[in-house]
């Protein structure tokens, strides 16, 4: 286990604390043909490349056949055809067990559909600086129109537990968006049509639905706001006329 003042040197660079102390990389698994799919967080002081065939050799071991979750989905992803890939996260000084069980909360805390079992090492949290660096990584990244049809089509029929519900529903409820995302959202929805098929699939999955007096009083407020909008350009637009 570190000490406290090893923990303190945890995202420091390797390379500025010399050679001898022991370093341990936090690697992910995916499949070769869903690369945003994360399935395992892992960690190891071997090879990338060692690392990943200690799994899939584990595997395929009929002798010992291991039933968890991460052997068979490589044996699942072997079986299709496709193939396991192993990708560096980040390296750290120590045996890592506290970064590995932040970025396993982490996953899971997004939504990574993780094979992981345990929850990994002896606990801990994502610092400021490790959770800056991946909001960094992510910022501003596009996904390929084949990537965004694959995952679509990943999505097609899986239904979200009563947890999952809940836990998006919280994260949700006090989210609110930028100016900047509403006029996208604004843009993008501006002069469009649904089809009579949009429209019947909205009748039906909206019909029997019980609104909340608070959802039913948000939209009070919201059509009122509207008309008070509307009426004061109205009365601008108006008076501009009469200065003319």
């Amino acid at each position: 286990m570190h000490t406290p003042q090893l923990l303190l040197t945890a995202h420091i660079p390797c390379k500025l604390l010399g050679p001898k102390k022991l370093r341990t990389k936090i690697y992910v698994l995916f499949d070769s043909r869903y690369s945003y799919r994360i399935r395992y967080i892992g960690l190891t002081i071997q090879s990338l490349k060692d690392r990943l065939k200690g799994h899939i050799g584990e595997a395929k071991n009929r002798k010992t056949i291991c039933n968890c979750h991460r052997c068979n989905w490589i044996r699942l992803v072997l079986a299709e055809g496709g193939t396991v890939c192993i990708m560096l996260i980040d390296e750290y000084i120590g045996n890592g067990s506290v970064e590995e069980i932040a970025w396993i909360k982490y996953g899971k805390e997004e939504g990574w559909d993780l094979t992981n079992i345990s929850i990994g090492g002896q606990g801990g949290n994502l610092s400021q600086q490790t959770k800056l660096k991946i909001r960094l990584k992510l910022l501003g990244k596009k996904h390929s129109i084949e990537r965004r049809i694959n995952e679509s089509k990943s999505h097609i029929g899986l239904k979200l537990t009563e947890d999952q519900k809940r836990k998006i529903g919280i994260k949700s409820k006090n989210r609110k968006c930028s100016e900047y995302t509403r006029k996208l959202i604004g843009d993008g929805n501006r002069g469009k049509h649904r089809t009579e098929e949009e429209k019947q699939h909205l009748r039906d999955i909206n019909l029997g639905k019980i609104i909340s007096k608070e959802s039913i009083n948000k939209n009070i407020i919201t059509r009122k706001n509207n008309k008070l909008s509307k009426i004061i350009y109205y009365l601008s637009y108006f008076l501009f006329l009469l200065c003319r």
